[in-house]
Parts: structure tokens; sequence; C-alpha cells
């Protein structure tokens, strides 16, 4: 199993973190490499979705269920038995009322070795990158952070 973890401290609260996160619709416009994501079904506070990334002409179709345990952590996790294992957890810590601390943690084990190889150039730094289209995506949608008034 591989894994890769990235944590940042951002100017946001723990409620806008998490609505960002939770739009797992909106992945798309913004997430690098997502390509499609559609809530198929909806079951209180479980969503299954079917998910598209692409790696230049290459596609991958799987689905996921997220848990969205509002407003401190989102887990999801494959359940396409033929892909393997794949599990992504996000996780928001409050520090103060403009201060949140967002975890986010992929673990994954693919059953084939062409998805192994895929998955090991794409995942390079992907955590990485995620959260830094998570921070555009925060600035976009609730303005720059307020200055510090410490």
């Amino acid at each position: 199993m591989s894994s890769y973890q990235e944590q940042r401290t951002e100017p946001y609260s723990a409620e806008q973190l998490f609505e960002i996160a939770a739009d797992i619709q909106s992945y798309p416009a913004y997430v690098p490499s997502f390509v499609a994501a559609r809530i198929s079904r909806r079951d209180g506070n479980r969503l299954r979705v079917d998910n598209v990334l692409g790696i230049g002409p290459v596609r991958f179709r799987f689905a996921t269920e997220a848990i969205l345990e509002k407003p401190r952590r989102i887990s999801i996790v494959s359940v396409d038995d033929a892909i393997g294992a794949l599990s992504i957890v996000w996780r928001f810590e409050t520090v103060s009322d403009r201060l949140t601390t967002v975890i986010l943690r992929i673990d994954h084990r693919f059953d084939s070795s062409l998805l192994t190889h895929l998955s090991n150039a794409f995942a390079n730094g992907m955590e990485r990158r995620i959260l830094d289209a998570f921070e555009r995506r925060l600035e976009n949608v609730y303005g720059p952070p307020l200055p510090d008034q410490g």
C-alpha cells in the first residue's frame, strides 16, 4: 500500500474548508486530472460517486463512497473491487476562528500492474497539487483571506 499525506493551515473556518472538499461534483472544475465526478446516490451523509480521472489520453473510471462528517472529516473509499484499494481522508482541525489545519491523506494499492505504474506517476505529489487547487478554490469561493488582526 502506498501512502501520501500533506497538511496545511488555512486562513478559513473548518466549515468553509469542509464545504469546498464536500462539493465533489465540482472537482473536475479545479482538481488536476479530474475529468468527471457524479453523485449517483445519496443516503444521509453517504454519497456514491462515479469518477473519471485522466492522464493524457488515458481515462480511468471508478466508483467511490464518501462519508461526510461535517465539519471535521470526509472519508472516501473505492467500491470497485476490480481496481484494488483506494482511501482518501480529509481532516479539518480548528486552530482558531479563522485558522484551520487541513490534512489530506491518500492510500492506495492497485491490483493491476498498469494501474500501479500509472498511479505512481500520477500520485507523485498529487496531494500537494490537490491542496494547491483547493486553496485557489477557497479564494475563488470565499474571497482572499482576511488580514491577521493579531
